[in-house]
């Protein structure tokens, strides 16, 4: 073979170089790849998931990149979304820009490409899922399981007047393996609560704007976690702050009150209130941020009446001093597919047996206020001042008629709370959603039975809620409810 013959084989075996594409919509230009990804941060357009979604072969693609090119020339809008009537057509094939390096493209190949690794992240991401939902479980497990051990200890008056100049803290209990105050102990937890600026201003507000009701008091801090509740009360003019948390936090919360200078009038315990000591005999105000999902799930009113009953003055303060619980109708068809019709087929398989414990617990969720279909009913009305323990479980019949037709598919209860008792300035907050989201979000019941109602129609219904059996610091709820047609439903749910 001469020469020449050589020169020339070797030119026809150079694989095809495909020159620099433009992209669609801007005068961009650069390898296909890299301009796939620039429409999709500059146009939020994905060349390559809309063939997929269309379920286009190379020429559709063709066609689709021509009849959008036309439209760009045109300087007409691209449609939101692409409909295959609009350019599936002939007229598409012929090229509007020379020598278009995407017509060239094969889509064939980065399909398969596209698929093969979707799969592979798909069976990835699955395993990661399987291994978080098995932590979960353990972790749920363990704190069901909630254990007590004996306590002892505590801070003489004496021990309080001579070095009153250094943040104390008294640990009064040996370890503890109960799981609801190791949770506290993680940073996480006390990043969301303190994020939620509706919670945490409330506080703030409550005492800055009462500085009068708090000026030389003696406050208790009830699960005083990192401390923000207490120093609040110091600047607010408290002449003694005693926070008490039974979590590994309050070694951090420590070194948190030495940087902000409130040494002198903040004194940390570490213990359960039930079991500890305080170096005085009573205070002026109790304050704690005790409500939890569903307002009462983890039972820490309870502490908090225990300090009220053992410390506070006749004439003392609990804020927050009042809580309210509020129903609401619930039509949200769109999560009800998400979180309950998801199981009737996944990845083609039957799962509906997981229907059952989805249903038989509570959605803990920030709730569309367009899904809300009635007016709110009062539930349930806690004055702290003088709540009872035994007497926190209730039973409330409600009514709700609907503001609108459509299917019911659930409930959602949410509460407000108030700092009002002895205050100047009364403050408030909800956690409805109509109101901004907080980390408490609402509670969502979702029906096993969806009942239809035009607007004006009315459900009626009781909710009863228990303490869980086997864990105080869980709840249960037995949910009946009725529509028009009087055929009557009930469901148990675990919180």
């Amino acid at each position: 073979m001469s020469d020449d013959e050589n020169a020339d084989m070797e030119e026809w075996e150079d694989p095809l170089v495909i020159p620099p594409a433009k992209s669609i919509f801007t005068d961009f230009v650069g390898p296909p790849q890299e301009v796939f990804q620039h429409m999709i941060d500059n146009n939020g357009f994905d060349l390559l998931k809309t063939k997929t979604e269309l379920g286009l072969d190379q020429y559709g693609c063709i066609q689709m990149i021509n009849y959008l090119r036309t439209l760009i020339n045109k300087g007409a809008a691209v449609p939101a979304k692409l409909n295959t009537e609009d350019f599936l057509k002939d007229e598409y094939y012929a090229p509007v820009l020379d020598n278009d390096s995407l017509l060239q493209y094969d889509y064939e190949d980065e399909m398969e490409e596209t698929q093969q690794q979707t799969q592979e992240n798909t069976t990835q991401k699955c395993k990661q899922l399987e291994g978080e939902l098995t932590e979960l479980k353990r972790e749920f497990e363990m704190y069901r399981k909630l254990t007590e051990r004996d306590t002892l200890g505590g801070f003489s008056a004496d021990e309080l007047r001579t070095d009153a100049a250094k943040v104390k803290v008294k640990s009064v209990a040996k370890e503890d393996s109960d799981p609801y105050f190791s949770s506290y102990a993680h940073f996480g937890i006390h990043e969301e609560m303190l994020k939620d600026e509706v919670r945490t201003l409330s506080y703030q507000n409550a005492m800055y704007k009462n500085k009068t009701l708090f000026a030389n008091k003696v406050v208790l801090d009830v699960g005083c976690g990192s401390g923000i509740l207490s120093m609040m009360a110091a600047k607010a003019g408290a002449s003694l702050v005693i926070g008490v948390d039974n979590s590994e936090i309050i070694e951090t919360t420590k070194k948190i009150i030495q940087r902000n200078g409130l040494s002198e009038k903040i004194t940390l315990i570490r213990g359960k209130v039930e079991e500890i000591t305080l170096p005085v005999e009573k205070v002026d105000i109790i304050i704690s941020e005790w409500m939890g999902y569903f307002l009462l799930f983890e039972s820490m009113l309870d502490s908090v009446i225990f300090a009220r009953d053992k410390w506070l003055t006749p004439n003392g303060t609990v804020l927050p001093d009042r809580c309210t619980m509020h129903v609401e109708m619930l039509s949200d068809n769109k999560r009800y597919n998400e979180k309950v019709n998801f199981w009737d087929s996944v990845y083609g398989f039957d799962m509906t047996p997981m229907r059952e414990h989805v249903l038989d617990e509570v959605d803990i969720a920030v709730a569309n206020p367009e899904s809300v279909c009635s007016e709110a009913s009062t539930i349930n009305d806690i004055d702290i001042s003088s709540a009872v323990v035994d007497k926190l479980e209730f039973s409330a019949p409600f009514s709700l008629k609907s503001t609108k037709a459509g299917r019911i598919e659930g409930l959602l209860v949410y509460f407000d709370t108030f700092f009002a008792k002895n205050c100047e300035n009364k403050i408030e907050f909800s956690t409805g959603p109509h109101a901004t989201p907080t980390h408490w979000k609402q509670t969502i019941f979702y029906f096993k039975k969806t009942v239809q109602l035009n607007e004006g129609e009315v459900l009626t219904g009781k909710l009863d809620a228990k303490r869980s059996k086997d864990n105080i610091r869980h709840w249960t709820v037995k949910l009946s409810y009725s529509g028009p047609g009087g055929e009557q439903f009930t469901q148990d749910y675990s919180i």
